[in-house]
């Protein structure tokens, strides 16, 4: 959970950076988003290996995917237009490091291969490794994280967008989000039914 909460702290520093033009946090972010890239640089370290989700891990994909994005909608601004502040863009990381675009995209290619049809009409299972509780488990939040990845990512790359519809065809065709009164809402499907 620690590191699910992480991604997202670094996702919202990156909005908080954007929206108020305040870049105290920046470095910090940037360290910290580094910080975490494991050896394959896809946001599976070694400090995690017993207890990573597909949420976990594409939480800090998305805020890579955020830090990408927010530097080439300022780039594409400044094209259009010649009184964009150029140093609104969210700074890269160091040449040697691995940089926002590329750690997303691996993010994505990562769970891509992990799409698991076998079980419940396809779908991302919560935890990567067969050994965690909830490796039976497939929720809406690995699957919706990856739909977002996808969508964000299909703008530009076809495999990518293909993914995105597919996992959107499966939330919509199995209980995976479904409604259900207040206080009773299922969470996902465990590979053998609803859990």
């Amino acid at each position: 959970m620690l590191i699910e909460v992480g991604g997202a702290m670094f996702g919202a520093l990156i909005d908080y950076w954007y929206y108020t033009g305040d870049a105290t946090y920046n470095n910090v972010t940037t360290q910290g988003l580094q910080f975490q890239v494991g050896a394959g640089d896809y946001y599976e370290p070694a400090n995690q290996s017993f207890d990573l989700g597909n949420d976990d891990q594409a939480f800090w994909g998305m805020a890579a995917l955020t830090a990408a994005e927010y530097k080439y909608v300022e780039i594409a601004l400044v094209r259009i237009s010649t009184k964009t502040d150029v140093s609104r863009s969210f700074p890269n990381p160091p040449t040697s490091e691995p940089q926002w675009l590329a750690l997303a995209q691996a993010v994505f290619n990562r769970q891509a291969n992990r799409w698991d049809n076998a079980t419940c009409g396809g779908g991302l299972r919560w935890q990567v490794e067969s050994y965690n509780n909830g490796y039976d488990y497939k929720n809406s939040i690995s699957n919706g994280c990856f739909f977002n990845m996808g969508a964000r990512l299909g703008t530009s790359v076809v495999v990518a967008r293909h993914r995105a519809r597919t996992d959107s065809r499966l939330q919509r065709n199995t209980p995976v989000i479904q409604h259900i009164p207040y206080g009773q809402r299922q969470l996902g499907i465990g590979v053998s039914g609803l859990v």
